[in-house]
């Protein structure tokens, strides 16, 4: 007789089958959702966000290439040309919202 998968596995492991099925059923639509809606304050769910931003064009395992942005953010925090650094940190985020590096400064 063949075992189920999830059948004699420990608790944890059981909820591991579960969180893997749900990370696989996220679509780059769901990461669409979740940002507007934490973008509107009505979530606060940052685990599914990242999750599903994995399903769209965007992602790369490797993560995005944003340090030459940052770098010329800092330069413009420097010369106090703030508006100017503040425009390229909301294209970041535009495009990678979930990038935590953008979030610094």
């Amino acid at each position: 007789m063949q075992q189920k998968p999830n059948e004699g596995a420990e608790p944890d492991s059981i909820s591991n089958y579960f969180l893997f099925d749900y990370i696989s059923s996220l679509t780059a639509a769901d990461y669409a959702i979740k940002l507007d809606s934490i973008k509107q304050g009505e979530s606060n769910d940052f685990f599914t966000l990242r999750m599903a931003y994995t399903k769209t064009s965007d992602y790369s395992p490797c993560g995005s290439d944003i340090g030459d942005s940052l770098k010329q953010v800092v330069i413009l925090i420097d010369s106090l040309r703030f508006e100017k650094a503040l425009s390229i940190l909301k294209n970041i985020q535009n495009y990678d919202f979930v990038n935590i590096k953008s979030d610094l400064y």
